[in-house]
């Protein structure tokens, strides 16, 4: 996940003294010092709209400035560590190779469940022998039964472990505990627009008293 950003300095070659190299100094030196605003600002951004509760992950941001290029004008470039932060942004459809997905359902509010972690519980509620498939209204259920034996696995799920048993069958109550499904299309659920809103504000606003401190300097 990449996000980029650059300002045109032809106005200040016009209203400034200074040389070409001086300008793109400048401009760059604003880029580096509004590195950590700008990464509160994504940040903030991603808490909004993806819910996220850890800090750390939030501002999980590495920040750049590309000035290499004399004959270019500075970029700077901010990317997170989770490179599939992308499919948030650009939407995505996910479907397994030559099989299906199985979507964990039924989980406690707020809880998530990782899919290393979906895989062994799995695995060990088939020890078990508490899981099995079922056809319901057309969709292709993983179920669990909610005995006491299954409670430290079932713990992410919002079950009630030893319930009162059915009358018609010797069998404690169950749940389904995911879903099998042949595809997952994720929405689009975040936008960063750096030419635009707080991160343009910001943008030009370091690199603006950059120029000015460099006005002063001829006067």
């Amino acid at each position: 996940m990449k996000i980029s950003g650059s300002v045109s300095a032809d106005a200040a070659f016009k209203k400034l003294k200074a040389t070409t190299r001086e300008v793109f100094a400048a401009t760059r030196r604003g880029m580096y010092d509004i590195r950590k605003p700008v990464k509160q600002v994504l940040a903030s951004q991603m808490k909004r709209n993806l819910r996220i509760k850890r800090e750390s992950f939030a501002m999980a941001w590495g920040a750049f400035v590309y000035a290499k290029d004399k004959d270019r004008a500075p970029l700077s470039l901010y990317r997170h560590k989770f490179a599939a932060l992308d499919t948030h942004v650009k939407g995505a459809s996910i479907g397994a190779k030559g099989g299906a997905l199985l979507i964990p359902i039924n989980l406690k509010p707020g809880r998530r469940i990782s899919e290393k972690s979906l895989r062994n519980k799995i695995r060990q509620l088939r020890r078990q022998g508490n899981a099995f498939m079922l056809e319901r209204k057309g969709k292709i259920l993983l179920m669990a039964e909610t005995i006491p034996e299954s409670r430290a696995i079932l713990q992410p799920w919002n079950v009630r472990i030893g319930a009162q048993r059915f009358s018609k069958r010797n069998r404690t109550p169950e749940i389904p505990i995911a879903v099998m499904v042949p595809r997952v299309t994720l929405q689009k659920r975040l936008t960063f627009d750096p030419v635009r809103g707080p991160l343009k504000q910001l943008l030009r606003g370091a690199v603006i008293n950059q120029l000015q401190s460099l006005r002063s300097k001829y006067g």
